[in-house]
């Protein structure tokens, strides 16, 4: 069972990780977020519930489709692809975490990884580029789009800008 929970505006804002003593893989994970009655960051609560919402996702499919066809290993890839994103859009939103959450965080994630995820056998690995990697290479081409919006979208326009006039050049 993982908690989020005790988000505020505090010092130290953040999120609080506990873990039972006997995790089971047939578990459902209980994620709460909660934002606190004083003033707190918007951005940073739509962060923390985005990435709740795709952690209750991803152990939704990670339960209910077991990888033994490459549909299956798709819908499995596709949820981790999207909790990961999440996750990466909160590792960069700047919430901070106090030390004994750190310290809570480290220790919940550095346990041995569920029967869950090790019980089941994997798809067949594909021949070709797979759609996880094709999504991760778009990912990670449109973060780059944030760090440098002006120049994409100069870049843009212009290849917009010479497609046109090539195309109207054809019709008259």
């Amino acid at each position: 069972m993982l908690n989020i929970q005790n988000y505020s505006a505090s010092p130290h804002p953040g999120i609080v990780a506990e873990r039972p003593q006997t995790p089971s893989a047939s578990e459902h994970a209980e994620i709460a977020v909660v934002p606190s009655t004083t003033e707190h960051r918007g951005t940073d609560i739509i962060s923390l519930s985005q990435a709740a919402t795709k952690i209750q996702q991803a152990q939704q499919t990670l339960q209910s489709t077991p990888p033994i066809s490459e549909e299956n290993n798709d819908e499995r890839t596709l949820a981790r692809q999207q909790l990961t994103s999440s996750l990466n859009a909160l590792a960069k939103s700047g919430v901070s975490l106090s030390a004994e959450q750190n310290e809570n965080l480290r220790s919940t994630f550095s346990a041995p990884t569920s029967a869950l995820f090790s019980a089941s056998p994997m798809a067949q690995p594909r021949t070709t580029i797979s759609d996880a990697e094709i999504w991760d290479m778009v990912s990670q081409n449109i973060s780059a789009i944030g760090d440098s919006y002006l120049g994409v979208y100069e870049n843009v326009v212009a290849v917009y800008t010479d497609f046109y006039q090539a195309f109207s050049d054809i019709l008259s």
